[in-house]
């Protein structure tokens, strides 16, 4: 019927739609794709990154602002110091998580219609979906979504491991009339150019490729410098302590130097892995209990001082740890503009600290 209409001369552009059987409603076109690799929450470490949106030929279009945190059931962040060197340590417990899509940037002004993003996590059914941000590009959508895993499992840690969340990026479309250019082109040229533009897709299957394993490897340097660090930390505690121990058994009394009680101390300290343990810092002219932080004990005294902390709510007093309290050098990882990371290390100011060991941090 279309065909015979162009045949007698009849102009089929002017067809109203809901008589032009060859019509579809538009949709929302898909502007590109991001991934978010989850090795970062075997270890309860937090990941906040700005990732490229890239299209299906490799283009990139735009930027996405995502963080997954690790957090309590009604959404609290965990403390910094709730990190597991062993991702095994989390088998069997209940674990909960947050998605954050905070904000992103799209290059093309032809998306300011509206833009949303939606991902899928394993077992899911449906996408979830951000609201469609209208007459932006650069939308905030300051999504969020709690994931409440009862049993982590292994299943559950392999995920984490080797693969990632891809959170796709939409644009609203409206109908718009044909390009008069293409209009007047024939089928086989039409063909033709469609021949090209695959040609040009296959050269850019390579270049995505490349783009994923770089963010991938991107992603895990981030991790393991994290974990470095926090590795540092509780080793650079230990070294203190055992110096500190030295120096207190040097400036002791003779008739107390035994060397079996200094023995015995200082492989209490050599042979521990630490108990973190928080306290509380009050600041000058502050009028509330103050901050609270966490620290590592070491030696002797650490099962009592767990027992304590335990008995109160996870607090013990600072009198009691402050010889546990050396200052060290942390580390600030960001993402570098090629992908890779880089630290920037800054001295620590820690005031007064109360305790709790890694079994009752949240």
């Amino acid at each position: 019927e279309m065909y015979q209409k162009y045949q007698d001369g009849e102009n089929i552009a002017l067809i109203p739609k809901e008589r032009d059987p060859f019509w579809e409603p538009t949709e929302d076109a898909l502007i590109g794709t991001a991934n978010v690799f989850l090795q970062s929450l075997s270890y309860a470490l937090e990941f906040d990154d700005e990732l490229p949106i890239t299209d299906h030929q490799g283009h990139e279009e735009g930027k996405l602002k995502v963080t997954i945190i690790p957090c309590t059931q009604n959404g609290q962040s965990l403390d910094e110091n709730s990190f597991v060197e062993d991702p095994t340590e989390l088998l069997g417990k209940h674990f909960c998580f947050k998605i954050i899509i905070k904000a992103a940037e799209v290059y093309k002004s032809r998306y300011n219609l509206g833009i949303k993003v939606k991902y899928k996590l394993w077992g899911d059914k449906e996408f979830t979906e951000t609201q469609m941000m209208k007459g932006t590009l650069t939308p905030q959508f300051n999504h969020s979504r709690i994931v409440s895993i009862d049993n982590l499992t292994s299943e559950h840690l392999e995920f984490f491991e080797n693969h990632s969340i891809t959170f796709l990026m939409y644009g609203k479309q409206e109908d718009s009339p044909t390009d008069p250019k293409l209009a007047k082109l024939t089928t086989k040229e039409l063909r033709e150019m469609d021949q090209t533009e695959s040609s040009t897709q296959a050269v850019r299957k390579k270049s995505i490729f490349q783009s994923d394993t770089h963010a991938s490897e991107g992603a895990h340097l981030k991790t393991d410098l994290v974990l470095l660090q926090r590795k540092y930390e509780r080793l650079a505690q230990k070294e203190k302590r055992m110096m500190q121990l030295c120096d207190e058994w040097g400036q002791a009394p003779k008739e107390h130097q035994q060397f079996d009680a200094f023995y015995r101390a200082v492989s209490a300290v050599a042979y521990s892995s630490g108990t973190r343990l928080k306290t509380r810092a009050l600041l000058v002219n502050q009028q509330d209990d103050g901050d609270t932080f966490s620290l590592y004990v070491f030696g002797e005294e650490e099962e009592h001082l767990a027992h304590e902390a335990e008995q109160n709510n996870g607090i013990i007093n600072y009198d009691k740890v402050k010889n546990h309290h050396f200052p060290i050098k942390k580390a600030s990882l960001q993402s570098g503009g090629n992908g890779l990371v880089r630290d920037n290390c800054f001295p620590s100011i820690i005031l007064e600290l109360v305790f709790t060991s890694k079994d009752y941090l949240p």
